[in-house]
């Protein structure tokens, strides 16, 4: 394969990666969570989330729930857990 074919190929893969990165950021503000690079830092983890900012988040559902409770001043939080790094697509 030529050298400018193989930079092309490079280029589209960049900006396909960069078309579905914006996606995904997109379909988490519609749906009321935080940025997919947000949540990415917690990877692994319990979040609870009220109006896409985390309130309550760790390794432990029953604590994460319990500090949602007392956090989210009468708002239901919604609870995600987010995959490990390994497997996280963003």
């Amino acid at each position: 394969m030529s050298e400018a074919a193989e930079s092309h190929i490079r280029k589209e893969a960049l900006r396909t990666s960069e078309t579905m990165a914006m996606r995904a950021h997109d379909r988490n503000a519609e749906i009321g969570l935080p940025s997919a690079r947000v949540l990415a830092k917690h990877a692994g983890e319990w979040v609870a989330v009220v109006n896409r900012k985390i309130i309550a988040f760790g390794k432990d559902y029953r604590q994460v729930v319990t500090e949602a409770e007392q956090a989210s001043k009468g708002k239901e939080p919604s609870l995600l857990h987010v995959p490990s790094n390994d497997i996280l697509l963003l």
